[in-house]
């Protein structure tokens, strides 16, 4: 899987419903923050006419995600070598980087050199700490956030985001997948699968897509 994930790479907070795989070109954040992104297209807003530069649509942006109270922010500011994906949320879980087939560093969704984002060359992402807070009582409602910009060999089936453990009694956790055919969001308690999504289209590869799992 080759993938890169956008500045304010994603977000979880608890929400009011189920079972919803959202994909668009702009989210509501870019919108509420009054971003001048163009849809599906990589920005470069600063300019010598004086307009606000990337930084400053970064800045705003992530003021509008903090905004929301998420309980997992990953930036993926992290540089190479670093294994760590760094949550914004003071004491909150934090990810972690594939021993191999990952960029740290590339350019992100606003191109500001200080919020870049990450890209993945094979079928494994961002592995979440095992923690309690991110099982959402097991059935409690929540929502993933990602920025992706998709490349041509993208894999079958590329978990990008993953809380998903095993034991006695099988699999549990959830799992945000972006493949080369569908975008998928599953979650498992006890080796049942208590309810999956799906987007059953390929995303167009070289362009920015917010997708939201529900």
């Amino acid at each position: 899987m080759i993938l890169a994930l956008g500045f304010a790479a994603w977000t979880l907070a608890l929400v009011s419903c189920n079972a919803i795989l959202g994909i668009e070109d702009r989210s509501p954040r870019e919108r509420e923050a009054g971003l001048d992104a163009a849809s599906g297209a990589d920005v470069d807003a600063g300019g010598a006419d004086g307009s606000e530069g990337d930084a400053g649509q970064a800045a705003r942006y992530r003021s509008v995600v903090l905004g929301d109270g998420p309980i997992v922010y990953l930036r993926l500011a992290e540089k190479e070598g670093e294994t760590i994906a760094r949550n914004e949320i003071a004491g909150g879980v934090q990810g972690t980087y594939p021993p191999s087939g990952v960029d740290l560093g590339v350019e992100g969704r606003f191109g500001d050199p200080s919020d870049t984002a990450v890209h993945f060359r094979g079928d494994r992402g961002i592995q979440m700490a095992d923690s309690e807070r991110l099982t959402f009582g097991k059935t409690s409602p929540y929502s993933v956030e990602v920025w992706v910009r998709p490349a041509a060999d993208n894999p079958i089936f590329g978990y990008l985001v993953d809380h998903e453990s095993f034991d006695g009694a099988g699999k549990s956790g959830w799992t945000l997948i972006v493949g080369n055919q569908a975008v998928y969001f599953e979650r498992w308690l006890n080796g049942v699968n208590r309810g999956a999504v799906s987007y059953d289209q390929p995303l167009a590869v070289g362009q920015w897509h917010h997708v939201v799992g529900t």
